[in-house]
């Protein structure tokens, strides 16, 4: 086995990943102006939320443990058996 000192730097190693980003639906716009978003699942993954404007796109890239819950945390609604915002409540 050779010794720390006699490794030869630097040292590469490939690592590869590969995401695949499902379309879930539009998240819209209901009559108060609150976001509803589209059934999502409850188990973890990593999402992409792009918000556009007339002359303005701002794009959120995240992850999450729980994609369902965080919908509710971007609208601000944490208590999803009694919907206050975000419509419907059927994320």
């Amino acid at each position: 086995m050779r010794a720390e000192a006699d490794t030869v730097w630097p040292v590469e190693i490939s690592v590869g990943v590969q995401l695949v980003f499902v379309n879930a639906g539009p998240v819209t716009l209901d009559d108060r102006g609150d976001l509803v978003f589209p059934r999502l699942p409850a188990g973890p993954g990593v999402y992409r939320l792009e918000l556009r404007a007339a002359d303005a796109l701002q794009v959120y890239v995240g992850q999450a443990a729980n994609l369902r819950r965080r919908a509710w945390e971007i609208t601000g609604d944490l208590t999803p058996t009694t919907p206050r915002r975000g419509g419907s409540g059927s994320f």
